[in-house]
């Protein structure tokens, strides 16, 4: 972990666009496997000029798998599909 509090090229605001893909897919009617990947990029807020000439951008690439469990009288996994 790094602590970038007073340092120079972080000192401005940075504006963070996010992107999520993901799926739910229930083993039971109390847990889903989770899965999903997420991307971030990070720019300098327009407008914010830096002291010097340096570009500085923020990229995150996270992916997230894990089982979700179901609170009791929660109906997460037990929606009947649409009638056909």
């Amino acid at each position: 972990m790094y602590d970038l509090r007073g340092v120079e090229q972080f000192d401005a605001p940075f504006l963070f666009l996010r992107g999520t893909l993901g799926v739910n897919y229930c083993i039971s009617n109390r847990a889903a496997i989770v899965v999903d990947y997420a991307y971030a990029h990070g720019v300098r807020f327009p407008g914010v000029a830096p002291p010097d000439d340096e570009q500085l951008a923020i990229r995150t690439h996270n992916l997230r798998v894990g089982i979700a469990v179901a609170l009791p009288n929660c109906k997460y996994c037990l929606s009947s599909p649409p009638a056909t």
